[in-house]
């Protein structure tokens, strides 16, 4: 055998080697791609769900509270921002919602009377919940 002839089919050989790695360097790239895309596009925030209410009125104990059904959650993965609309009469009050378990919130106001006014009912609150992945 020639020398010329085992030089042409090593080229032969190297030829088809770099035609097979340069494929799957291709595939590769576009796999990445793919990733880099999804990696990009994912959120830290799962849901959010967003509720306006008006806690119910208690006269007797001056705590008013409202049980909110909600989308189901991961408890341990999640936070309630609380956003209170207030009344002139409101200013006395706190409110807060906690979360009793995957699909209930507990929204409640704790006020008292300001003369003849009942500071504890009245105002709106603005809920999120936000749940993180």
């Amino acid at each position: 055998m020639s020398l010329d002839a085992v030089i042409s089919a090593d080229l032969v050989k190297t030829r088809a080697e770099i035609a097979a790695l340069s494929s799957a360097v291709a595939i590769a790239r576009s796999e990445i791609a793919g990733l880099n895309t999804q990696v990009i596009s994912r959120s830290a925030i799962k849901s959010l769900q967003r509720i306006r209410i008006q806690p119910s009125v208690n006269n007797v104990t001056h705590v008013y509270h409202s049980d909110v059904t909600i989308s189901a959650i991961d408890p341990q993965k999640t936070i309630v921002l609380v956003r209170e609309t207030l009344n002139e009469a409101d200013v006395s009050t706190r409110r807060d919602c906690e979360i009793l378990n995957a699909t209930t919130l507990r929204c409640s106001s704790y006020g008292y009377y300001v003369g003849s006014s009942n500071a504890g009912g009245g105002g709106l609150i603005d809920i999120q919940v936000v749940e993180f992945n």
